[in-house]
C-alpha cells in the first residue's frame, strides 16, 4: 500500500524487541529520520518505549518516533478486527498514520503530543530517506 503512495519504508520485524539490536537500530538511525512502532498492545512500556529510551541513550537526534498501539486505559473485549479498526491498529490505519506522518500532517512542525521527538543537547544530521 504504501510503496503504491510512492512512500518507501523499512519494516523491522521486532518479534523480540529485547535485547535491542544496538548495530541494526544505529545503521537504521543514520539512513531514516521518522520511526514509527506498532505495537500489538499498550503503548505503555512497550517497544516504542524501548526504543525511545535507547534513543535517548544513545544520544541519536532528529529522529521522529511515533508509536501506535493501545491506549493506556481499560480496552473493551470484542473481535481482534473490529478493536484493531478501533485504534488504527489494522493496515489501513497504519496506512493512513504513515501518509500524515509523511505528508506533514503529522510533521512535528506543530505542537502534537502523539509525535516524540528524540533530542540532546548536540545536533546531528540524518539522512531524510527511508531504507
Amino acid at each position: 500500500s504504501l510503496d503504491k503512495k510512492g512512500i518507501g519504508a523499512c519494516v523491522v520485524d521486532a518479534k523480540f524487541i529485547k535485547p535491542l539490536d544496538s548495530e541494526m537500530l544505529l545503521n537504521l538511525s543514520q539512513k531514516a529520520k521518522t520511526w514509527i512502532t506498532v505495537e500489538a498492545g499498550a503503548l505503555a512500556g512497550g517497544d516504542g518505549a524501548a526504543i525511545a529510551e535507547w534513543l535517548v541513550q544513545n544520544n541519536i537526534q532528529d529522529i521522529r518516533l511515533k508509536m501506535i498501539g493501545l491506549p493506556d486505559k481499560f480496552i473493551e473485549q470484542g473481535p481482534q478486527n473490529i478493536l484493531r479498526s478501533r485504534y488504527n491498529l489494522d493496515t489501513r490505519g497504519i496506512v493512513k498514520t504513515v501518509e500524515q506522518i509523511m505528508n506533514g500532517g503529522l510533521s512535528g512542525d506543530e505542537p502534537n503530543p502523539e509525535i516524540k521527538k528524540i533530542s540532546t543537547p548536540k545536533q546531528r544530521k540524518c539522512c531524510p530517506s527511508l531504507l
